[in-house]
């Protein structure tokens, strides 16, 4: 209502108001409530993919450096929407997707999304912009693409995890991973005392036990 005010924009001619939140999708049984027609999309990937995405851009972003506060900011944004994932599944109004469907099969998975969104099927939804404006992404893993491309999808936290890193985000992740049918690198999960004993090393490409 406030933003509305501020542009002069008339609320009773809205149908609809989107919320992008790039970040886990918290109170979600609040929003229900206040907005009883209210839509969730999750979008997903390869849990690997996101621990390495966060990693390389904390260290872009600090010269290299990584602190113990960039770990714990990961592990929050990670977990707390696996959370909500696991929980909100199976409800009509909570629906998820995989980026990697996203690019790799783009025609299919839009067709998804505007019968689960009913929205009209729009050739602009093929064109990757942010207020109309041309967009191109920020990743810290994959540089200058725009739109969809199947280079998103290409795994690269090989390049730095050890197995012992691969291992503690398979077992903190496994439900999701189960879930979504992501294939395990590891033999066997860790224990709950190896869970807590896991360190890494500030300043240093890839974590160690």
């Amino acid at each position: 209502m406030a933003y509305a005010l501020t542009q002069n924009i008339q609320l009773e001619k809205i149908n609809l108001i989107i919320e992008h939140a790039h970040f886990y999708p918290y109170r979600v049984e609040e929003k229900t409530l206040l907005f009883p027609n209210c839509l969730f999309l999750h979008i997903i990937r390869n849990p690997k993919d996101s621990f390495y995405s966060y990693y390389k851009r904390y260290t872009q972003l600090n010269n290299g450096t990584f602190l113990p506060e960039h770990w714990l900011y990961i592990l929050e944004s990670c977990i707390y929407g696996i959370n909500d994932i696991l929980k909100y599944n199976s409800e009509t109004f909570y629906k998820t997707i995989l980026l990697e469907d996203l690019h790799i099969s783009p025609t299919k998975t839009l067709n998804y999304l505007t019968e689960f969104l009913e929205i009209s099927h729009h050739k602009s939804l093929f064109e990757s912009t942010l207020d109309g404006i041309p967009y191109i992404t920020n990743s810290g893993v994959h540089q200058n693409i725009s739109g969809f491309s199947q280079e998103i999808t290409r795994s690269k936290y090989h390049q730095e995890f050890t197995q012992t890193d691969i291992c503690f985000i398979e077992t903190l992740t496994q439900h999701l991973m189960k879930l979504k049918n992501y294939p395990f690198e590891s033999s066997e999960f860790m224990s709950k005392k190896q869970l807590l004993k896991y360190r890494f090393k500030l300043n240093v490409c890839g974590f160690k036990v």
